[in-house]
């Protein structure tokens, strides 16, 4: 708890994951619901919140993305191994690395 608060949140010790966890909760469980109906609910969203993930997770997997590069280069090898959001910051970081390595040889 004391990494917590020097993380500096605004004195708020949850995490935005954590509340959108709950307000789905409850936006499908009744206030005063009994206990059966509460897990049977939480069961359902579960359910819910997972099958979104694996269908997310598939979208991303089955996205090809096309490289105009070589395929020997650098950049080719790296966009095969990484996701599309990963694969652009390193490709960004191989363009300025690229420009300083060019201001230093004029």
């Amino acid at each position: 708890m004391g990494m917590k608060f020097s993380t500096g949140c605004f004195m708020n010790t949850t995490n935005n994951r954590l509340e959108s966890f709950n307000s789905k909760l409850k936006s499908v469980i009744d206030r005063y619901s009994s206990l059966e109906n509460l897990l049977e609910n939480n069961f359902i969203i579960l359910t819910a919140l997972r099958t979104e993930r694996d269908h997310t997770a598939a979208i991303q997997v089955q996205k090809v993305t096309i490289c105009s590069q070589p395929e020997d280069s650098p950049v080719f090898k790296y966009r095969s191994q990484l996701t599309s959001y990963a694969a652009n910051f390193v490709v960004e970081q191989i363009s300025l690395a690229s420009n300083v390595s060019n201001r230093r040889s004029r």
